[in-house]
C-alpha cells in the first residue's frame, strides 16, 4: 500500500470514527470501498487493517 492510501484510510477512520453511524453502515462504507468482503473479511489489499481493528 503506498504511503497515500494509508493517510486516506487514516483520514477515513478519524472521519467515521466521529459520526454517529451504526455498524451496519460502516461495514457497508467498507465493503463499497473493496476493504471488506461480503463476509466481512478484509480483503488482499488490506489485510493489514485487521491489525489495527482487533487492537482496538
Amino acid at each position: 500500500m503506498e504511503k497515500r492510501q494509508i493517510e486516506l484510510l487514516k483520514i477515513l477512520a478519524k472521519k467515521l470514527k466521529t459520526e454517529k453511524r451504526g455498524r451496519e453502515e460502516i461495514v457497508l462504507s467498507l465493503k463499497n470501498a473493496k476493504i471488506l468482503t461480503k463476509k466481512e473479511n478484509f480483503t488482499k489489499s488490506f489485510h493489514n487493517l485487521e491489525r489495527v481493528v482487533i487492537n482496538k
